[in-house]
């Protein structure tokens, strides 16, 4: 029973006494008499009285049938990794791009907001400058206006001295100190030019030469009386004008001075002004980029979280557990995911080429199915 080799290495089957080849194209006989080509079992002794050939071919059909299928599945199983590494690595890739681009707005946004307190900063300082730069240059403006005040303090004080002059009533005294220095002479000349013309007329003392004298004397005085008034009236007003136009000056200078404060005011108050607008609209901008910034990023976040979920549940589709239950034999039994439900009927195949077809059914089946077909 089984095969033997001859003395010309061919291999013989001992129940058949067929020549079922030569040990030159690798067939050989272990010592249970089992049929073996390079090394392999292909026909036990027990199947000597078949077709060792026939057993033989369909043996290396189905290694090579099952050698294919398992390649097919390996190559499936190997897609379905690549795919699953692909999904992780793309949710990898995604997070990171992620978070290098929230990174780089919320960085973008914060620049920009510590640019604009910068620049906040800044004006605040230059507004400050330049309000120092106005007070120096008022202050130096106000400092000249100094001598006139002075003077016009001065010409006050002085007008106050002279009111109780200014404001009295015309007197004696003050038309002795207005009369001309040669009133005396001229009156005594005056009477006596006129008495001698009373006299050269025979009215040495007559009635009309004593009444002639009379009227002279009186004209003259009321004349100069006249002339004294007006003279005082007008020292009066000369001492006034003068001393009022020196009074103005300095008021005229406070003035001045005055409005050079007063403009001082206003200009300090435009800029303060203007640079709290400036700070307060800048301070705006940089808390809106900064919320902006922020708000892109939770976004740029928000989308990567949202796709890597996408593709975990892609991948979960891809792994996810067979059904349970199931019985031995030919049909598959319970397995932890897609690619064992392919592998599995593949073993059971393995078991006997009388399984076969239906190991590869089954195979066939499960990669259909898998891949939705």
């Amino acid at each position: 029973m089984g095969f033997t080799v001859d003395a010309n290495g061919d291999i013989i089957n001992s129940a058949t006494g067929e020549v079922i080849g030569n040990q030159s194209d690798g067939y050989s006989v272990d010592d249970s008499g089992n049929l073996l080509q390079n090394g392999q079992q292909i026909a036990t002794s027990s199947n000597a009285t078949g077709d060792p050939l026939q057993s033989t071919a369909n043996y290396q059909n189905s290694q090579n049938n099952l050698s294919s299928l398992a390649n097919g599945v390996g190559s499936a199983v190997g897609g379905v990794n690549s795919l699953s590494n692909a999904i992780g690595n793309q949710n990898l890739a995604g997070l990171a791009g992620a978070t290098y681009l929230g990174n780089a707005l919320k960085n973008s946004a914060n620049n920009i907001a510590g640019a604009a307190t910068t620049n906040a900063a800044n004006i605040g300082a230059n507004a400050q400058q330049n309000i120092a730069n106005l007070q120096n240059l008022y202050g130096q403006q106000t400092q000249q206006y100094n001598p006139y005040i002075q003077t016009g303090n001065q010409g006050n004080a002085a007008l106050q001295q002279n009111l109780p002059y200014l404001s009295s009533q015309f007197t004696n005294a003050d038309l002795n100190s207005q009369l001309a220095p040669n009133y005396q002479f001229q009156l005594q000349q005056g009477l006596g030019q006129t008495q001698n013309a009373a006299n050269a007329t025979g009215g040495l003392v007559g009635g009309n030469a004593l009444q002639g004298l009379q009227n002279y004397a009186q004209n003259y005085a009321q004349g100069a009386y006249q002339n004294a008034f007006n003279n005082a009236q007008s020292q009066k007003q000369n001492i006034y004008n003068t001393l009022s136009g020196i009074a103005g000056i300095g008021q005229n200078a406070l003035g001045a001075q005055s409005g050079l404060v007063s403009n001082l005011g206003t200009n300090v108050s435009n800029i303060s002004t203007g640079a709290a607008q400036n700070q307060a609209q800048l301070g705006l901008s940089a808390a809106q980029a900064a919320a902006s910034g922020t708000t892109n990023a939770a976004n740029v976040y928000s989308n990567a979280l949202n796709q890597t979920a996408s593709n975990n549940t892609l991948a979960a589709l891809l792994n996810k557990p067979g059904s349970s239950g199931g019985s031995s034999g030919g049909s598959s039994s319970g397995s932890s995911n897609p690619i064992s439900a392919i592998t599995n009927p593949i073993t059971q195949a393995a078991s006997g080429i009388g399984g076969l077809v239906s190991g590869v059914e089954s195979a066939l089946g499960a990669v259909g199915s898998f891949f939705g077909l």
